[in-house]
């Protein structure tokens, strides 16, 4: 903003400024401009004044237009002095307003600069997640082709398919859109997650965690491989032995009280 234009929106409104925080410049401009305007009207005043005078009073010794003129000479030129002041009121508030937009430039690079070094930070920190994230996904499929491998045939019919690389890649992209789903800044939209429908509770909108949609694949196949219990052997009907003489009379001997005949 130039020195026209602050005088150019001081003109309009030379006290609208009064009813909010200004800088001192900006006041001492309008208190400027009112004395400006009260030396203007003066001026004017002065001017139809000795424009009333008659021929017959100019000839006259004593001219009342010599005190008119006089006093125009004076206002003009305190009216000059008005304006130089003014000049210097606008070039100051001129570079009131340079030396503030270059602090808030300054104010406003710094916060750059910091907000810079905290995206330096993240994004190593993302490195370092993604490849953490890559690892574990890598040791999970490894882990799941190795449980593939030991399944019998049977079993593997049945279970293979939570074991499966391309199952458990959209379980992860599932598992990554759930922890950012609330963010307005999501790695993996919905649309790059499709089991993200088959795993949500649609009444509720709940997705479950990872861990506990593969920890219930999981179980099950634990349990479809546990050791089941060996089953007795199964008793004949007619195949109880009685027991032996001489092992009946022991028996009864050792039922007897001490001391009583046999």
């Amino acid at each position: 903003m130039g020195i026209r234009d602050i005088a150019r929106r001081l003109w309009r409104d030379p006290l609208s400024q009064s009813q909010q925080f200004v800088s001192k410049e900006v006041h001492d401009i309008g208190a400027i401009r009112l004395r400006l305007s009260a030396i203007d009207e003066q001026i004017a005043e002065q001017q139809r004044a000795l424009a009333a005078v008659s021929v017959d009073e100019v000839l006259a010794d004593s001219d009342p237009g010599d005190a008119i003129v006089a006093k125009l000479t004076a206002l003009r030129a305190r009216r000059d002095v008005l304006l130089a002041a003014e000049t210097a009121a606008l070039a100051a508030e001129e570079q009131r307003q340079a030396d503030e937009a270059a602090r808030q430039k300054r104010s406003r690079e710094r916060a750059a600069r910091q907000k810079i070094g905290e995206m330096s930070r993240h994004a190593a920190a993302a490195a370092e997640a993604a490849g953490a994230l890559q690892e574990h996904y890598a040791r999970l499929c490894e882990a799941g082709n190795a449980v593939e491998l030991l399944l019998s045939p049977e079993h593997r019919l049945w279970f293979s398919g939570p074991l499966r690389p391309n199952r458990l890649r959209a379980l992860v992209q599932a598992e990554q859109y759930r922890a950012a789903m609330r963010s307005p800044f999501q790695l993996v939209p919905r649309r790059d997650a499709p089991a993200v429908g088959a795993i949500e509770v649609i009444e509720t909108s709940f997705i479950p965690p990872l861990s506990e949609v593969l920890g219930t694949e999981l179980a099950a196949i634990r349990a479809a491989l546990a050791p089941k219990p060996a089953p007795e052997p199964a008793v004949e009907a007619g195949s109880v032995t009685s027991p032996q003489p001489d092992q009946a009379s022991q028996s009864d001997a050792a039922a007897r009280p001490a001391g009583e005949p046999a």
